[in-house]
């Protein structure tokens, strides 16, 4: 039996010879790393200056002294020894606000439910929150909170306010601690600097709200009892309803009543009107109704007062012929 050869071959690659072309082989090379550039720190703002001290502690005491001052003069403490109930404030409602000179403005708040009394005002109940403030052109604006601490009793006051606490300014931190006086002097430190007593500036005088004036014109509901001198001085109740309008002084109107209890049962029920007129001045009242006439006294919300009905040949009788109405 016959096998067949197998002839394997083997073929090699020589590196070629003479000027034939030859291939290059290459290394890659790492990418070289390139250090960043330190960015530079800016310098920190220069912490303000003493005289800019100087213009900011004169700034703070003026403020806080004329901020005292306004908001005082709301519950009548315009010197000392006043008396007046004052009502009680909530923690974080306005106690007075006031504009700094060149912009911004210093609220006095208060941190605490508290009820100032006729005495004054225990100054620990508020702080002082200074907004973007800027007190002179030379001074930075001022931001931050400053405690209060003392009593205010008045601008006549001697004992002095203290403040402490750290504003910030585009100038740096600025701490406060010093000492003012009802009159706007302060004295202490300011932004590092020892500041002596300064020469406040002019405190305006606050201007008292005007008294509301009032109005007679609306609507009035209530009672008016009336005896009758003709009839052994007999009760009668009624249920009142007046609407009014005022002019100058001049009141013109109508009353509507009806009877509720008499001592004549049948009138029980009736209803009458008549037109009205009279005067008001303030809050006295003068009324006329028919034959009748009329004085009342009159607040924003009441009016109370009397009758006066005439009857020729009669004994007038001993008990007012009262009313007294609510405005609606």
């Amino acid at each position: 039996m016959r096998f067949p050869f197998l002839i394997l071959l083997t073929l090699a690659v020589a590196p070629a010879c003479g000027g034939g072309p030859s291939v290059a082989t290459s290394t890659p090379t790492a990418p070289t790393a390139t250090a960043p550039t330190p960015t530079a720190t800016p310098a920190p703002p220069p912490a303000p200056t003493t005289t800019q001290a100087t213009s900011i502690a004169t700034g703070i005491g003026g403020l806080t002294a004329t901020a005292l001052a306004s908001g005082a003069s709301q519950f009548g403490i315009a010197s000392v020894g006043t008396g007046r109930v004052i009502r009680m404030a909530a923690s974080g409602s306005t106690f007075s606000s006031v504009n700094c000179p060149g912009s911004g403005k210093m609220d006095l708040i208060y941190v605490r439910d508290y009820t100032p009394t006729s005495a004054g005002v225990d100054l620990t109940a508020l702080k002082a929150v200074l907004t973007s403030c800027v007190t002179t052109a030379d001074a930075p604006a001022l931001s931050g909170e400053l405690a209060m601490a003392g009593t205010y009793t008045g601008s006549g006051q001697a004992a002095p306010i203290t403040l402490t606490g750290s504003l910030t300014t585009s100038a740096g931190g600025c701490a406060i601690t010093g000492a003012v006086t009802a009159a706007g002097s302060f004295s202490g430190t300011a932004c590092g600097a020892t500041v002596a007593a300064t020469t406040p500036p002019p405190i305006a005088t606050p201007t008292p709200a005007p008294a509301p004036t009032l109005s007679a014109t609306g609507t009035w509901t209530g009672t008016w009892t009336n005896y009758d001198p003709r009839f052994s001085c007999g009760r009668s109740d009624n249920s009142v309803r007046m609407t009014l309008t005022q002019s100058g002084a001049n009141l013109s109107g109508s009353m509507t009543w009806t009877i509720t209890s008499s001592y004549y049962s049948p009138d029980v029920g009736k209803t009458q009107t008549f037109e009205i007129t009279g005067t008001a001045n303030g809050s006295a009242v003068t009324l006329t109704l028919g034959p009748a006439s009329g004085t009342a006294t009159m607040t924003a919300t009441s009016m109370t007062g009397a009758f006066t009905m005439p009857a020729p040949g009669t004994t007038p009788c001993p008990l007012p012929n009262s009313f007294t109405l609510s405005r609606q």
